[in-house]
């Protein structure tokens, strides 16, 4: 399998020497201190795409910064250990949910459950968290209400970036 082509951009230092953009995802970091008021971890890293100098897409929904979500673009800067988060640029009109448990394994479910209805729900990998992404139109109470009663037990749900 050969590796994905890259884009030249003058004047652009990558971390690590590079001088191109890739078209593959690439992490970018959250200080949690500045997107989070629930905060179990300083840093939150999510997959993105750089679209220009200091630019990046979102490719997913973070777990725990707050006010972004999948698509949206994000100010970034480039230091010794990657790229980090620093501003909100454009917003797209994907609402996030967060859902908190008492175990990744009672929130299993709820992932298998909305598979196929056109929401993504995807779980965290050692907190009990899932992030839902409702696309634009779906209406979020309904959405809540949903979650609450495919879950069957007792979880947080927090509106973690509504664009209505």
């Amino acid at each position: 399998m050969s590796a994905a082509p890259a884009i030249g951009f003058p004047g652009l230092d990558l971390p690590g020497g590079a001088a191109v953009l890739s078209r593959v995802g690439v992490p970018v970091t959250f200080e949690l201190a500045s997107w989070a008021a629930w905060r179990p971890r300083p840093t939150e890293k999510v997959t993105a795409r750089i679209v220009e100098a200091g630019l990046a897409e979102l490719l997913s929904t973070p777990f725990l910064a707050s006010g972004v979500s999948r698509g949206d673009l994000v100010s970034v800067t480039a230091g010794p250990v990657g790229w980090t988060v620093s501003g909100i640029e454009a917003r797209t009109g994907v609402t996030a949910l967060r859902v908190v448990g008492g175990s990744r394994e009672e929130l299993a479910p709820l992932v298998s459950q909305l598979a196929g209805t056109g929401v993504v729900a995807v779980r965290h990998r050692d907190l009990p968290i899932v992030v839902v992404e409702l696309p634009p139109g779906r209406d979020v109470a309904v959405a809540i209400d949903t979650v609450e009663r495919l879950v069957g037990c007792p979880v947080g749900v927090e509106v973690s970036c509504h664009r209505g």
